[in-house]
């Protein structure tokens, strides 16, 4: 009789130190989950930062500005400098993840000329800047290899390697981005909507006050006066 109670004495702090271990893995599991999430919110870009997507909006609009410039006869001025000025490099950027055709096509999403460094190279954050690129993300595409280019987030490109991927200037540095996580992603998407939400409210507001501006200095009951148009 005491040889049982012992086996289920026994037996019962098996269990219960089977339960209090599957408890502890689960908690630790959870908490470097938790701490993994966290990192990752740190070093991805803020929802405050610019993207990519506000440099593409930028250069469709400068392409509209100049199609209504170019449709009334004003000056206008050229879709893209030929050449970057003296001490720039040409920089592209194309949305796209993978490396393929349409990049050695030239059909790029927005450009922009950064200027080099006192030793003649090119500070990658400047490169981050202009598009709003993830630094940790930031690819440089190798026009040799047509795969990305090995660098050193942590400092510029030198010269020689700025001078490898140009063609010595002869054409702009490609750059993309890779292996996005989703998080950024969902950032920016919500940065993107909610930039569109505000546009949109703005346009209802400046309607609205069309419309009080029309009521307040114009007659509707005198026909030779014109109404302003309605958008």
């Amino acid at each position: 009789m005491l040889t049982a109670l012992r086996l289920c004495y026994f037996k019962s702090l098996s269990a219960r130190d089977s339960v209090a271990s599957g408890i502890k893995d689960t908690l630790s599991q959870a908490y470097q989950s938790a701490a993994e999430s966290r990192k990752t919110w740190e070093e991805s870009p803020s929802i405050f930062d610019k993207s990519p997507l506000d440099a593409i909006a930028h250069q469709r609009r400068f392409e509209l500005e100049r199609s209504y410039l170019k449709e009334i006869g004003s000056i206008c001025p050229p879709l893209r400098p030929a050449q970057s000025p003296p001490g720039y490099v040409r920089v592209e950027y194309y949305s796209r993840s993978e490396i393929d055709g349409d990049i050695w096509g030239g059909k790029w999403d927005a450009w922009d000329d950064i200027q080099f460094t006192p030793r003649g190279g090119i500070d990658l954050a400047q490169i981050q800047k202009a598009f709003g690129l993830d630094l940790n993300h930031l690819v440089v595409v190798s026009p040799t290899r047509w795969r990305p280019f090995p660098i050193d987030r942590t400092r510029a490109l030198t010269h020689l390697e700025l001078r490898n991927l140009t063609y010595d200037g002869r054409v702009p540095l490609k750059v993309i981005e890779q292996d996005l996580p989703a998080l950024t992603v969902t950032k920016r998407q919500i940065r993107a909507l909610t930039i569109t939400i505000l546009c949109m409210l703005k346009a209802i507001w400046n309607l609205l006050h069309l419309e009080a501006y029309e009521d307040a200095f114009f007659s509707p009951r005198d026909p030779t006066i014109p109404r302003l148009p309605r958008i």
